[in-house]
Parts: structure tokens; C-alpha cells; sequence
């Protein structure tokens, strides 16, 4: 509670930033006010209860991902015993939530989602403009989020040729550009004392609502959102303004691209190429790698009957060198759809501090929103009521959804005898070192988050 209270009024203004434009994009909720009621609402009695829903309903499953040297009997008898005190800590609690009618009907009537990004409208900007609530808070600060329209890199079989391409320019862009727009913007106009900017992958699944509490969750395809984010945070101009001067670097950026040495391309991409084919540096890393793969992926390559050697365990081979395979053409191109384009899609958020405070609604476009190459439509959001509104707008990213339930242990024995894993990852066969036990349970909304 404590942390949720403060939230707003000690952060950073980059931070806010952050705040609001993940608050559009990729919350379900009502933000740090509907987190914090939330909070305040939970008593010991509600929580002992949700604990007992979580582990009683026969609905939770129980995901367990191994890898490392340790013996398949090892491994098969710790999931055993995990399976074993489940068993025992639902006995214990006396009765099961389906002899609590009301519990039941709730937890029927919900599901857990899948990830969430938005999908921006193309040729849009949206613009946020919000007035920090920290009162010590000189700096004011920019985060621009351009997205890219065309899902992801997925896999070989999992995405398209354009996919991999879009991918590939996208991460080689962010790597060219992070040094120019530092030493413009943060060396020679000394704008702010953070100037950064970065390559930015979420996922998303296009959700379908429950209708029949029979056909229990349903689930779709991951798509991968892939985004180029610049942030500034200054207390040396009023945000608007800051705004205006990355768009005037941007705008330069693309003759700077077009005019650059294709030997300084070739250095950036074999720096990024190098880069991506690094192995990992411990077994954690390694292991969560694997599994956010079989969760994100799995699904959809067992219902297009693919075998598990399809799921992209080498993708940062495939990057690597599909990344050393684009031409400068290859970039601009892709510079022209995601950032400079009439048809890029683009969210800006504004905060600002006590140097530069926010005295007045914006109405309409004015000197602070250029027309950057060509004429756009730009919606200007002030409130959380008017962002709440556009958000309603806005879909989740990913445009064909598959209808599935949720259970990568439920039907991963018919992914496994497809084929071989890979040597070096195993399901519920081969452990050690690393355990990931994953407890999933519908329960009541208003305890989802």
C-alpha cells in the first residue's frame, strides 16, 4: 500500500512517462488508483480465503520446466512430490471451492489472459500531456513509442520472410541510432540529463471473451510487438519543446542514414550480429529463455501440428544473420514505415515538472506538434478519463487468434511425441539446477491483477 501510495508523488518524471504510456497500452486495470483500492481492500481473512480458492479449485495446474544435469529420475520424483504436497494442502482445507456455489460461479465466469499490447491506429499520434504529482520534480520528461505494424519475428515457421526483415532493420535502426541521438541532443544541446534511446519487444494475445464457462479459457497466438522508444528527461526546455527537437533530429536522421558509409553499417551490424549470438551467462537465463518459448510459442505450434522442433530455440542465430544480410535500402525502408511515414503509428507522452509546469489544456495542433513529413491526425489525451476512453479504441495487437485452453502441460505429451526436444531442453523429464513451477488458476476479477 505504502508503495502504491507514493508511486506518483516520488518518481521521476521519465518514470511517469513510462507510467502513462504503458497505462494506454498495456494495462487492464485502473492504474495505481484502482491498484492501491484494491490493495486497501484486502484483509487477512480475504487473503487466507483467495489462497484456498487458488489451491483447491481442481482448475489450477501445476507447470513444472527442468533443465540441467540432473537424472530423469531426480526430476520426475520432485514433480511427484510437488503434485503430492498439492494434493495434500487441498485435503487439508476440509472442502473444495466447487462446494462454494458462489466462488464456483465466479471462478467459472473468468479466465487468465494472455499478454496485452495495443495496437496503435496507423497514421496516428497520440499525445499525452500529464502534470507530474511529484511537488519536487523539476525535470519534465518525453518518451516517444514508435510501433511497428507487422507482428514480430517469431520463428521459421511461425512468421513470415517480412517478419524476420522487419525485425532484423528494426533492431539494427535502434542500434545506429542510440549514439547520433545522444550526442546531439545530450552533448552539443545539452537538452537533459537523460537522453536514450532503445529497441523494445512486449507480446500480445488477440483474447476472445468467454462466453461458455463450459469451453473453459480460451487462449490465441503471441504476437511479438516490436517498438522504437526515445526518451528524454530534461528541466532545460518545457517538454513541448523537447518534443519538437527529437522530431527535428529524426527528421534529419533519415539523411543521415541514407548518406552513411556502408562500411559504417557493416560495423553496426556486425557489432549487434556479435552481440546476439553471445551465449547465455548462467543457467537461469538459459532456462527462462527455454521456457518463455515453449509458453509464448508452444500453443500455436501444436495446433498448426508442428513438431517442437519447430519452436524457435535459434532465433537469435536466425537475427544474427539476417541482420548482417540487410542493405542500407532494407533500413530506410524500414525507417520510412515505423517512424517517418504517413502511416506510422506513434504515441508520445509529456510530463511535466515545477521548471516547466503543465498551466494549460492544449487544444488542437499547434508549433509543438510538426507536421514531421507529412500531415497526420493527432489525438491529444489530458486525463486519465479521456486516456481510459481511448483505450477502449484501441485493440489487442495481433489480427488472427486461435481458440485454445491455456494448459502447456495439458497437451504438451502430444507435442513431445512428435518429435525430440532439443538435447538440452526437457519437460517434466530432465531437471535440475533450475525449477520453474508455475501455479495458473482462474479466480475472481477483482483479485486477477
Amino acid at each position: 500500500v505504502r508503495y502504491l501510495a507514493s508511486y506518483l508523488l516520488s518518481n521521476r518524471a521519465d518514470e511517469h512517462a513510462s507510467y502513462y504510456t504503458n497505462l494506454l497500452l498495456s494495462s487492464r486495470g485502473n492504474g495505481i488508483d484502482g491498484s492501491l483500492a484494491a490493495a486497501k481492500s484486502i484483509s487477512l481473512d480475504s487473503l487466507r480465503e483467495h489462497h484456498m480458492n487458488v489451491i483447491s479449485h481442481k482448475s489450477t495446474k501445476l507447470e513444472c520446466f527442468l533443465t540441467g544435469n540432473v537424472s530423469r529420475k531426480d526430476a520426475t520424483t520432485f514433480f511427484s512430490r510437488a503434485c503430492e504436497l498439492m494434493s495434500s494442502a487441498r485435503n487439508q482445507f476440509g472442502k473444495t471451492c466447487e462446494e462454494n456455489e458462489e466462488v464456483k460461479t465466479n471462478l467459472s465466469n473468468s479466465w487468465i489472459p494472455g499478454p496485452l499490447e495495443r495496437k496503435l491506429f496507423r497514421g496516428e499520434d497520440i499525445c499525452l500531456h500529464f502534470q507530474s504529482k511529484n511537488l519536487e520534480e523539476q525535470n519534465g520528461a518525453v518518451r516517444m513509442t514508435f510501433q511497428s505494424s507487422i507482428p514480430g519475428y517469431k520463428g521459421e515457421l511461425l512468421s513470415t520472410p517480412a517478419s524476420l526483415e522487419r525485425t532484423a532493420s528494426m533492431r539494427l535502426i535502434a542500434h545506429i541510432l542510440k549514439e547520433p541521438l545522444f550526442n546531439r541532443l545530450r552533448t552539443k544541446q545539452q537538452l537533459g540529463y537523460i537522453v536514450n534511446s532503445h529497441y523494445d519487444i512486449s507480446f500480445s494475445a488477440a483474447e476472445y471473451e468467454q462466453r461458455q464457462a463450459a469451453i473453459g479459457p480460451s487462449y490465441s497466438a503471441i504476437f511479438p510487438v516490436e517498438s522504437i522508444i526515445v526518451n528524454v528527461l530534461s528541466r532545460k526546455l518545457c517538454p513541448q519543446d523537447v518534443m519538437q527537437r527529437i522530431d527535428d533530429f529524426l527528421i534529419s536522421f533519415r539523411e543521415t542514414l541514407g548518406e552513411m558509409p556502408e562500411s559504417e553499417i557493416q560495423s553496426h551490424s556486425n557489432a549487434l550480429h556479435e552481440k546476439l549470438l553471445k551465449p547465455p551467462q548462467n543457467l537461469s537465463t538459459e532456462a527462462n529463455r527455454h521456457f518463455n518459448t515453449i509458453c509464448r510459442f508452444g500453443p500455436e505450434a501444436l495446433d498448426r501440428n508442428l513438431s517442437p522442433n519447430a519452436l524457435p530455440w535459434n532465433n537469435s542465430q536466425k537475427l544474427a544473420f539476417a541482420i548482417q544480410s540487410l542493405k542500407r535500402d532494407d533500413l530506410l525502408n524500414t525507417w520510412d514505415n515505423v517512424v517517418a511515414g504517413k502511416a506510422r503509428s506513434r504515441a508520445v507522452c509529456c510530463i511535466y515538472g515545477n521548471s516547466f509546469p503543465l498551466k494549460q489544456k492544449i487544444v488542437g495542433r499547434n508549433k509543438y506538434l510538426p507536421p514531421f513529413l507529412f500531415p497526420r491526425n493527432v489525438t491529444l489525451l489530458q486525463t486519465t478519463k479521456d486516456l481510459f476512453s481511448k483505450r477502449k479504441e484501441l485493440n489487442a495487437f495481433g489480427d488472427v487468434a486461435v481458440k485454445r485452453e491455456f494448459s502447456i502441460t495439458k497437451r504438451m505429451s502430444d507435442f513431445i511425441r512428435r518429435g525430440d526436444l532439443k538435447s538440452n531442453v526437457a519437460l517434466g523429464l530432465f531437471g535440475g539446477g533450475i525449477i520453474l513451477l508455475v501455479a495458473k488458476a482462474q479466480r475472481e476479477r477483482k483479485l486477477s491483477r
